[in-house]
């Protein structure tokens, strides 16, 4: 684990895998800018989105299979193998799973969209995976990445800077909820709350713990307030807690040493003080205020099914077969907004049983991940809030193969391999 120690040891890769690794980062983080452009542009979606989500995906095979061939690869854990039988077994699932063709509902339309299996293939097979096996990343390329939080910072920029500009340009207005979720209707939320999660996890970073004074004092602040602007005018309550949880994470764990404390208490000070008044009069505010509604199972003002008579679906459909599972989505339409209830009705205790293996190596990883890679590895623990936040929030199953857990998985295994090795 000498890697580990060298102060050169993130720029170890080679230039093409460097490149290839800034192309994989690339297509997966400016996903939805481009959705937003192509929208604007009234281009179809469907062909530039799907390349860029195979890019990503054949990419991140690639390095892993180079890798392989290399003898750079961790000792498989047991959270890694039941993980990889996690998989398998919701693939099975899957095939025979005869109400896999799930209504997804359409706020815009009040209708359901049926997704077919090709579809669902598509979602959790290439487009889900492709994020976690972007992490799922040999010594020295994780490494590097570690080192490098710009592969995400620099398309996710990008992408929040596209939502706004092109907003204004074809609305002249700034109401993103508004103009998302009644005009664009095939264009969700999601379009938003992706990127601006993202810029949330990584731009606080560059500002506490960056050692370059222009990311502390300008990208870094930059990012923020362009994520706030999006938080602002989205009028998104998933985004909003989430960004409350991930800076108080990083309010901890600035407190370091005197200048990062400071630092943080000035940004964090003039944060609040653009903030709350908005919230205190903003859409978002309302929608907190009347939360009484989720527990009516029912189409609300705010159009949105109740999360809670979701997971109530779940429950019960776990209930009705929980050793196995067996579908997909709910038998009703739809998915339970919740990861782990996902999960239970999806595979059951099966399912269940190998996840929980999984969770043991993640938290394992998580303490492993700080020994071996020390302040690098903030960003990805903020990165894991993120995830987790949408997890259960708004997740399904796709959601626990997230780009944080494969790091800490993997984190797992590099540990492994050193106490093996100190062993002998």
């Amino acid at each position: 684990m000498k890697l580990f120690a060298e102060k050169d040891a993130p720029f170890l890769l080679c230039k093409s895998d460097r490149i290839l690794v800034f192309i994989m980062f690339f297509s997966y983080f400016f996903f939805y800018g481009l959705l937003n452009l192509n929208f604007f542009l009234e281009i179809p979606t469907g062909i530039p989105s799907g390349l860029m989500r195979l890019t990503t995906f054949g990419i991140a095979v690639f390095l892993i299979l180079k890798d392989f061939s290399n003898g750079e690869y961790p000792r498989m854990t047991a959270s890694i193998i039941c993980l990889g039988v996690f998989l398998l077994y919701y693939f099975c699932v899957f095939v025979v799973d005869e109400n896999v063709f799930g209504a997804n509902f359409d706020m815009s339309t009040g209708s359901s969209m049926q997704r077919g299996k090709l579809e669902v293939a598509y979602l959790f097979f290439i487009s889900a995976l492709s994020y976690f096996l972007m992490f799922f990343a040999g010594r020295r390329r994780m490494a590097y990445v570690l080192a490098n939080p710009s592969l995400v910072y620099i398309p996710s920029l990008l992408s929040v800077l596209i939502i706004i500009a092109t907003n204004i340009r074809a609305f002249g207005t700034l109401d993103l909820y508004q103009t998302y979720l009644y005009d664009f209707g095939d264009v969700r939320r999601a379009a938003i709350i992706g990127p601006v999660m993202n810029l949330i996890m990584v731009s606080p970073y560059l500002m506490f713990f960056s050692r370059n004074r222009l990311c502390n004092f300008f990208w870094g602040p930059l990012g923020c307030a362009a994520a706030l602007a999006c938080v602002l005018i989205s009028d998104s309550r998933t985004t909003i807690v989430t960004m409350f949880l991930v800076l108080a994470f990083y309010a901890v764990v600035s407190i370091r040493q005197i200048y990062s404390t400071v630092y943080a208490l000035v940004v964090y000070a003039a944060g609040a003080a653009v903030f709350i008044p908005y919230l205190l009069m903003s859409k978002s505010f309302e929608r907190f205020a009347n939360l009484e509604n989720i527990l009516d199972y029912n189409l609300k003002a705010d159009d949105q099914l109740s999360r809670i008579g979701l997971i109530k679906d779940g429950l019960s459909q776990f209930l009705d077969s929980p050793i196995v599972g067996g579908h997909i989505y709910l038998i009703g339409g739809g998915y339970s907004h919740c990861t782990p209830v996902t999960i239970m009705y999806s595979t059951g205790l099966v399912g269940i049983s190998l996840i929980l293996v999984a969770v043991g190596g993640i938290i394992r990883g998580a303490f492993a991940i700080r020994e071996i890679f020390r302040e690098k590895c903030i960003w990805i623990f903020a990165l894991a809030v993120v995830d987790i936040c949408g997890m259960m929030i708004n997740g399904d199953t796709m959601a626990f193969f997230c780009g944080s857990f494969s790091a800490l998985l993997m984190a797992n295994a590099f540990a492994a391999d050193r106490r093996q090795a100190t062993a002998r």
